[in-house]
């Protein structure tokens, strides 16, 4: 058991220095108030917190004092192979390491986040199983992982569902809900028993309602993987030639609808068993740009809270999914026009599209 334990703790060891030097390359992705955020979240996370507990503001920010000074030593290295058992895997090998991990109960991350930047976690692995020959992975307690983090992603014919996250995200996202999306946030909780919003409430229902929300999840990652109108390697291609513009946001954001409508997708399965509380959750989560992107679908989600009709819900799906099939063969054209410099494509991508999505250009 000794030795079980000693290989465990040498090897959160090893993947939290990579994720150190993950956080530094990740911090400058950020705006202020985005690091500032996820900072926040990470220290959360050390401390053993809730999304909604809160420690002292000095301890805060002593911590973010100690963790740059730490960064500053470390700027110089490379990420470091992953050592178990005598063998040295590259950190990005991801399969390889996991050949090793998964049969002890654990499970390894590694992958490019937003704005191409690596990204890693160590987490101990809940449950697998497989879906039209997709392997899903749900990972309850994560032992190591960086800033950036996601509730659900997928690589290749692998979804890994992230638990700690999914509460954090969703507690966020219902701390800082608009008006608009505080109607579908409580059509959610009016599921669940809650009938006004409470947060001592909402804290109770969280867990429960993060847990019955993973098929939800692992279906739009469902339809990532099955969606043919943007192949991947054009896709990371031009999101590593846009980062951190808006035609990356505007990629991305389509990628996430027509995986959305696809019919293996999230709101296709949604419609499929008639999942009124991820129906509502879903909306509650379409947010900014996203819910310009989503528009007909956020439409007749207010239409539905007065009939409860699904087939207006389905029919909005199609047509938001027709929508956004036309915007990206639009965004194709201009992006494929040889004629344009960097600058100018974004210019005419502005003026173009976001016009078409009531967007402010």
């Amino acid at each position: 058991m000794r030795d079980i334990d000693d290989l465990l703790e040498d090897l959160v060891a090893q993947i939290r220095f990579n994720c150190e030097l993950a956080c530094l390359r990740q911090a400058g992705g950020f705006s202020i108030c985005g690091l500032a955020m996820r900072l926040k979240e990470l220290y959360k996370w050390e401390h053993g917190l809730a999304p909604w507990e809160e420690d002292e503001p000095k301890k805060v920010l002593d911590w973010v004092g100690h963790k740059e000074e730490y960064w500053e030593t470390i700027e110089h290295f490379n990420f470091q192979e992953i050592r178990i058992g005598g063998k040295s895997l590259e950190p990005m090998d991801m399969e390889s390491v996991n050949s090793i991990l998964v049969p002890m109960g654990l499970y390894y991350g590694a992958g490019l986040s937003e704005g191409i930047a690596p990204s890693f976690f160590l987490g101990i692995l809940e449950n697998t199983n497989e879906i039209l020959g997709i392997k899903v992975n749900v990972i309850s307690k994560e032992l190591a992982r960086d800033l950036v983090v996601s509730p659900a992603m997928s690589r290749q014919k692998i979804i890994i569902v992230r638990k700690e996250p999914l509460l954090q995200y969703l507690w966020n996202e219902i701390l800082f809900a608009k008006t608009e999306n505080r109607i579908a946030f409580y059509e959610c909780f009016r599921s669940y028993g809650l009938k006004e919003w409470n947060f001592t409430t909402i804290k109770r229902l969280l867990t429960r309602i993060a847990e019955e929300y993973i098929p939800a999840l692992i279906h739009h990652e469902i339809g990532e993987i099955l969606e043919e109108s943007m192949k991947l390697e054009r896709y990371h291609s031009l999101i590593k030639k846009y980062k951190r513009t808006v035609i990356e946001l505007l990629l991305r954001s389509l990628r996430d609808l027509l995986a959305d409508t696809h019919e293996m997708g999230r709101f296709s399965w949604i419609v499929q068993t008639r999942n009124l509380p991820s129906l509502s959750l879903s909306v509650a989560l379409l947010d900014g740009f996203m819910g310009h992107i989503y528009s007909d679908i956020k439409k007749a989600y207010k239409a539905f809270l007065l009939h409860y009709s699904w087939d207006a819900i389905s029919e909005a799906v199609l047509i938001n999914r027709q929508r956004g099939k036309e915007l990206l063969n639009e965004a194709f054209e201009i992006l494929d026009s040889p004629n344009l410099t960097q600058e100018e494509t974004v210019r005419m991508i502005r003026q173009s599209l976001l016009p078409k999505l009531r967007i402010d250009t």
